[in-house]
């Protein structure tokens, strides 16, 4: 008798993730955040509660090395991740430097996330360039160079993609440059307009206000919202997230 050997016989057990099932785990993920920090405001400003045993700053999406930011990191460091899978696939063609060129700037995004390095870099900025024409916060204006110079550098390549991949991503980062440059820019002129001596006690009442905490919110939900929506277009490009076991 002749035994008939399964071909997946053997194999590690393994996780597919599709784009869609992606795209509604983003939202999920997204929305819990949300709820949580709207939470966290409706403790802080209407019921005085700021701290509650933490969980208020760890959920806050105006916050730092907290759950919103682990996310936001993850995300951008999925992206990163997904961009060099698909420079992979188009290795030896000459839009595989391309991706890589945007694995590296959202692997670099990924790590700014968590340790906070435009911040360090406002601070010597704001030191070595004294000038009436500085933002409020001026790593606004270095990283504003920098989007200015990789779409300049990527801008053939950019052309070269199918006119949908364009769109999308056009779109994801209209959403994300809108979120982190662009109410950055917004809320360094309201720093700048309601306190023109930029003192840490004017930065403290703008940043407890519940106007300014709405404008910050908003800014943290279009980055996650561009981050996860080009997150989805490069798994969709790709088919579907497989992870195996060795």
């Amino acid at each position: 008798m002749t035994d008939h050997l399964d071909p997946q016989a053997g194999r590690s057990p393994a996780l597919s993730l599709s784009p869609k099932q992606l795209a509604w785990a983003l939202v999920g993920i997204g929305l819990f955040l949300l709820m949580a920090h709207a939470a966290v405001l409706f403790l802080k400003y209407r019921l005085g509660y700021d701290y509650v045993m933490g969980l208020a700053p760890m959920f806050s999406l105006d916050e730092e090395a907290n759950v919103p930011t682990l996310v936001s990191a993850l995300v951008l460091l999925s992206c990163s991740v997904a961009l060099a899978l698909t420079a992979c696939s188009a290795a030896g063609t000459r839009m595989a430097r391309g991706w890589w060129v945007l694995s590296a700037a959202f692997l670099f995004l990924a790590f700014d996330e968590n340790a906070q390095i435009h911040e360090t870099l406002s601070v010597i900025t704001g030191i070595v360039v004294q000038t009436s024409w500085m933002p409020a916060f001026p790593w606004i204006l270095l990283y504003g160079l920098a989007v200015v110079a990789l779409g300049i550098v990527l801008l053939p390549w950019f052309l070269k993609l199918d006119r949908g991949t364009q769109i999308r991503f056009a779109i994801a980062g209209t959403i994300y440059v809108g979120g982190a440059l662009g109410m950055e820019v917004m809320e360094s002129a309201l720093y700048q307009m309601t306190d023109p001596t930029l003192s840490a006690e004017g930065w403290e009442r703008l940043n407890s206000s519940l106007g300014f905490t709405l404008m910050t919110s908003l800014q943290e939900c279009l980055e996650y919202g561009g981050a996860a929506y080009f997150l989805y277009v490069l798994v969709k490009r790709l088919g579907a997230i497989r992870l195996q076991a060795a």
